[in-house]
């Protein structure tokens, strides 16, 4: 195939946001785009039309355009005709690359219609779009997923509470036994008495950096020292080649300690699920779960909206009455993905979750055996590894490089993929 230029054009190169968040990443998001690390941390890669972090769509003239200007100009075309009817025309996801050196805040997104509630009730209340007090920034849900490119570590649910009073146990301090009082609820074995349960105890560590300060943003607190002398203790005795459930715990704490020092909120790996992908495995996070990304490298994928409520380990704003009131807190394993959503044939593997939004496919290609993308709706492809070739049927050419993004229209159809290399590729089904 050649290159026709008088074909309508339906793969874009994208310049693409990097976010410099201090809990980011020195290395590995320089060492994916091939550029020497500048010191600074570099958190998040954007690919999407966010306006925190728009991607740049490159024209075939060499002209510059917003990505979603590229799409407002023809929905159909570059959304297909199901996408832009159901979300309007705007690309209803955002990619990113996430690498985390630190912790991310313990943070839950709303159910829609308790987003849209929320919305309304703020504008109802007259908060303008970046007023302090503001929670709900959109009327819109925020699931995501996370898929492992490298070894990652989060918190992603709640324990049982009975469990979670043995993480608790023999640990010293005036926070450790509030804790430990209030996962005793009557009845815990039942999943609505522990849900109730590990509420109270999520109420606590709210409240203790509430009396801390006065103010919900805590450093420096002594009961919380006063636990983590004893925990640091408790892991001095422990036998190392056991690797309990507790153990890992206690590291996660101490680790969090150190990263967010006075918070009450590093005691949640006691009351959290914490979860270690392997690489090339996948977290789904759906609304109203409560979660941590600790530390890590992966393709994340979500719903479009800014609604994120945080509960605790962050500098930034935490609400901890709308954390408690949008968090769904029965205890159960986190949601790692398996069976039916994933789909691999071949070299390419799907992931899907319940929700229309997105999906995430990953592309093993190999010299001289073309693979496709996804056939419909609006994809973005990025290159993790190596260089391979976009091919639309229509002729369009694109070469992908490591660490460089495209937009693929759904207008462009069926596209292979040709050469040696790994892609994650973000899609609406």
């Amino acid at each position: 195939m050649t290159y026709r230029a008088d074909l309508p054009q339906t793969v874009f190169a994208l310049d693409t946001t990097i976010q410099t968040y201090d809990w980011g990443s020195r290395t590995a998001i320089a060492d994916l785009l091939g550029l020497e690390p500048d010191g600074n941390p570099q958190a998040e890669l954007w690919m999407g039309t966010h306006p925190a972090g728009p991607s740049v769509a490159l024209l075939r003239g060499g002209e510059r355009v917003l990505l979603g200007d590229v799409i407002a100009q023809d929905p159909i075309a570059m959304l297909g005709e199901r996408v832009s009817n159901e979300f309007g025309p705007r690309l209803p996801y955002l990619f990113k690359i996430l690498a985390a050196d630190k912790a991310l805040s313990v943070q839950s997104h709303p159910l829609d219609h308790v987003a849209r509630a929320g919305f309304n009730r703020d504008n109802a209340a007259g908060l303008t779009p970046n007023a302090p007090g503001r929670t709900y920034s959109d009327p819109r849900h925020k699931p995501e997923m996370i898929y492992a490119l490298t070894e990652f570590a989060a918190l992603a649910g709640f324990r049982d509470a009975r469990a979670a009073r043995h993480m608790l146990a023999d640990l010293d301090g005036g926070l450790a036994e509030r804790l430990r009082e209030a996962l005793a609820a009557p009845s815990s074995n039942m999943n609505r008495a522990g849900a109730q349960a590990i509420r109270a105890a999520f109420a606590v560590l709210m409240d203790a950096r509430l009396a801390d300060t006065g103010t919900m943003d805590c450093r420096g607190s002594d009961d919380v020292a006063e636990v983590l002398a004893s925990v640091q203790q408790r892991l001095d005795s422990a036998d190392p080649s056991l690797a309990s459930a507790r153990q890992l715990a206690d590291r996660a704490v101490l680790r969090l300690a150190e990263e967010h020092p006075g918070d009450p909120c590093v005691l949640a790996p006691y009351l959290m699920n914490h979860v270690l992908l392997k690489q090339g495995e996948a977290l789904y996070i759906p609304p109203s779960v409560a979660h941590a990304y600790l530390h890590g490298v992966g393709a994340e994928i979500m719903a479009s909206s800014d609604n994120v409520i945080r509960g605790g380990l962050t500098s930034k704003r935490v609400d901890g009455p709308a954390f408690l009131e949008v968090t769904r807190f029965d205890p159960g394993p986190a949601e790692v993905l398996t069976g039916a959503m994933i789909v691999e044939v071949g070299h390419v593997q799907t992931l899907r979750v319940p929700v229309p939004e997105f999906a995430l496919t990953v592309i093993d290609s190999e010299a001289g055996w073309p693979l496709a993308l996804p056939e419909r709706g609006p994809r973005i492809a990025l290159s993790v590894v190596g260089d391979v070739e976009l091919i639309t049927a229509a002729g369009e050419h694109r070469r992908l490089r490591q660490g460089s993004a495209v937009f693929v229209a759904h207008a462009a159809g069926a596209v292979s993929v040709i050469g040696d290399g790994r892609i994650v590729v973000g899609w609406t089904p």
